[in-house]
This record gives C-alpha cells, sequence and structure tokens, in this order.
C-alpha cells in the first residue's frame, strides 16, 4: 500500500471507533492507549487468520507451514538433526525453524508461544507445560 492509503485507512479506524490511535508530534508518531489496544488485537486477529488458513489446510489434507522448534543446545546438536530431517521427509510442506536456548529460555518461549515445540534435556520446572520423555542419554 502507499503511504497516503495507510493514513487514509488510519484514519477510517479512528472514525470508526471514535478515537486516536496515533499521537503525531515533531515528526514522531507513537501508539496511544487505545492504539495499543488496537494493535494487541489486531495481532490476535493475523494469528487467529493464520491458524484458521492451517486448520483448513489440515481439513483438506494439505498440512504445511512454519513449525517453530526451541531446543537446548546437546539436543540441537546431536538429536534434532536427524529427527527434523525424518520429519521433513513425511512433511515436506512444513518448514520447521530451529531456535536454540538453554532449557529455562526454551521453556520461556514455548509458554509465551514463541515456539510451537520444545526439547531440552532434564524435567520441566513449568507445571502448565505438557511433558513428554523421548529418550534416555
Amino acid at each position: 500500500m502507499t503511504q497516503p492509503a495507510v493514513t487514509f485507512q488510519i484514519r477510517q479506524l479512528e472514525q470508526e471507533f471514535n478515537t486516536r490511535l496515533f499521537d503525531r508530534r515533531r515528526g514522531r508518531i507513537t501508539l496511544t492507549p487505545a492504539g495499543a489496544v488496537a494493535l494487541e488485537y489486531s495481532e490476535k486477529i493475523v494469528a487467529l487468520s493464520s491458524e484458521l488458513k492451517t486448520r483448513m489446510k489440515e481439513l483438506g489434507g494439505a498440512i504445511g507451514g512454519p513449525l517453530l522448534v526451541a531446543a537446548s543446545t546437546t539436543l540441537a546438536d546431536f538429536l534434532l538433526p536427524q529427527v527434523i530431517a525424518d520429519f521433513k521427509a513425511r512433511f515436506p510442506a512444513i518448514v520447521p525453524r530451529l531456535c536454540v536456548a538453554n532449557s529455562s529460555n526454551v521453556q520461556t518461549l514455548v509458554l509465551e508461544r514463541g515456539a510451537d515445540v520444545g526439547f531440552i534435556e532434564g524435567t520441566s520446572t513449568e507445571p502448565s507445560l505438557v511433558v513428554d520423555p523421548i529418550c534416555e542419554d
């Protein structure tokens, strides 16, 4: 979209909600509190739209899209290369992306939905996570 088209759409939203979404001062633009709320809901809408597309593909038999994987260093180095290769062979339309971190950060990523699945060494310290042991060292 062109800049004037974006400005027009923003003004339409501001008129629709009868509030300013941005503060425009001295050449800078910042979100108002209402703008922050609108951004939060917009991000949820985009995520839900993406989830809907994925679910429709699944129902149609075409599973695909990104898969965000977080793993501790040792597992990322020694276990996951073969697991991911086997997974890609079975599901070529799925694009795994790997984030390597310590076990605590992996758990945080999964809890905050920054990763779809996490692999850690040892036991989880987060009671709200579902944990399935996959192997023993």
